[in-house]
């Protein structure tokens, strides 16, 4: 069902590589139908997984419990019939070789986020003059004006083929950019640290997630 019109996008990890850094890099892209699709998903997994008096704070995967993952995830599931799909890239640490591991990290950032485009099919002929928003969460401006400044390149030079606008959001006030942070979470437990539950239950569902991986037998651009 790829692509959807509305994308959220966040996601997991650190892009550093030295011995404290995280072993994975993922970006997750949540492709929705409707733009009020999954907007209760935070509102029901907090009344379920900390209860009815439970502070109205942004939901976070790292720091949540594993009852409140659960919580997120089966309320991410519920909402099934608005969910395109979900695309992805989980860059291994192995595949940045110790020759551009000193490249500037938003260059290895928005290069995660085009191969999950990829994945999620904006790149295909048939989105052609499609519009479609991908909103992130705003709060790093950098990352934010790096990345909708990339969009607008690839879009110049032909390689996406729909109209795609990048829209920056404060993911507290966000549900579904809430909703993905838990979907890369669950992608970087699996391949980070071979905990598959999570992903599992979202594939379990019946939700198509597309994934690029890129390992250390990967060259590095």
């Amino acid at each position: 069902m790829l692509p959807g019109d509305f994308l959220f996008l966040d996601e997991s990890g650190d892009l550093g590589v030295g011995a404290a850094c995280t072993p994975v890099f993922v970006i997750a892209i949540l492709h929705l139908t409707t733009r009020t699709a999954l907007a209760r998903v935070a509102k029901r997994a907090r009344k379920r997984g900390l209860g009815r008096r439970a502070p109205h704070n942004e939901l976070k995967w790292s720091g949540a419990s594993p009852r409140l993952r659960r919580a997120v995830l089966e309320e991410i599931c519920r909402g099934k019939q608005f969910i395109a799909g979900i695309s992805g890239a989980a860059m291994e640490k192995g595949w940045i070789s110790a020759t551009h591991a000193q490249r500037r990290l938003d260059i290895r950032y928005n290069y995660a986020v085009k191969l999950a485009l990829e994945k999620g099919n904006l790149f295909g002929p048939m989105q052609r003059g499609r519009r479609i928003t991908l909103t992130v969460d705003a709060r790093n401006a950098r990352a934010t004006a790096s990345l909708a400044e990339y969009v607008e390149i690839l879009t110049a030079g032909a390689e996406i083929c729909c109209n795609l606008s990048v829209l920056g959001a404060d993911s507290l006030k966000v549900p579904q950019l809430q909703a993905a942070d838990f979907i890369a979470g669950a992608i970087h437990s699996a391949y980070g640290y071979g905990q598959w539950e999570y992903l599992n239950a979202i594939r379990n569902a019946g939700i198509e997630v597309s994934l690029r991986r890129l390992s250390g037998g990967t060259p590095a651009p």
